[in-house]
């Protein structure tokens, strides 16, 4: 039986373990129609760090077995 998905909110620098993971959807989800982006990882951990720097920035990430499985964002 396969565990549950969980559900986590990070604040700030609580997000910076899963910057790396970020920056590697980012880049999967925004290469695909419409967006075409052809991303670099190093790019897009410098741009998440924007996240981490800011204490009132909140991330909310569905985890499946320990890794980030899909980001929303909710405006």
């Amino acid at each position: 039986m396969s565990k549950p998905l969980q559900i986590i909110r990070l604040k700030g620098k609580d997000i910076l373990p899963y910057i790396s993971d970020l920056a590697t959807l980012r880049i999967k989800v925004f290469k695909e129609y419409p967006y075409l982006y052809e991303g670099d990882v190093h790019y897009e951990q410098n741009y998440l760090q924007t996240y981490v720097t800011c204490p009132e920035s909140i991330m909310v990430l569905v985890l499946d077995q320990k890794q980030v499985g899909q980001v929303q964002k909710v405006l």
